[in-house]
């Protein structure tokens, strides 16, 4: 029978999963061109360094078409990963939600490392994401107390014998 609850819970992982890897892709293609610009930039001059830039960013897609042209066709359906059994619920969406739920009020560079951490967690080892989750709710909570202990006045030290001699 048709799962419908299932089926939007697989899509909605699956759009989490699209996105925050698509944000990590453009963040780390934002760095590299930047370096690679003012590398190529020095090297080959100012003319010549936009064309090449954009040379080296369409050599993945030239392979991946090369190697999309060359390869034998696509397995049948009941070998795909769709057609095996999955769990009812996929809790990664949810733990997504909690990690980014989490870092909500933290300066960009700590939410930006943990996404990238959480979005390669979720697709390459999704069983750890739950214990991440933990870890990084622990340590956020954790910072958010630590100014707080910082700013409790301490007790004024006392004078010893060594002080006084001095």
């Amino acid at each position: 029978m048709f799962n419908f609850s299932e089926k939007i819970s697989e899509l909605k992982s699956s759009i989490l999963y699209i996105v925050f890897l698509a944000g990590s892709l453009l963040i780390g293609l934002t760095w590299l061109s930047i370096g690679l610009y003012n590398a190529l930039k020095l090297w080959i001059g100012t003319p010549w360094s936009s064309f090449v830039l954009a040379l080296i960013m369409l050599v993945p897609v030239i392979i991946h078409l090369l190697v999309k042209a060359f390869s034998p066709d696509r397995p049948t359906k009941a070998n795909t990963l769709s057609s095996q059994a999955r769990p009812a619920v996929d809790p990664s969406g949810a733990l997504l939600s909690q990690i980014m739920g989490a870092v909500a009020g933290q300066s960009t560079i700590v939410v930006t490392v943990v996404t990238l951490l959480a979005s390669f967690i979720a697709v390459r080892f999704p069983s750890f994401l739950g214990m991440f989750a933990q870890v990084v709710t622990a340590f956020i909570d954790d910072m958010k107390l630590r100014p707080t202990a910082a700013a409790t006045p301490r007790k004024p030290r006392r004078k010893t014998a060594a002080d006084t001699e001095e």
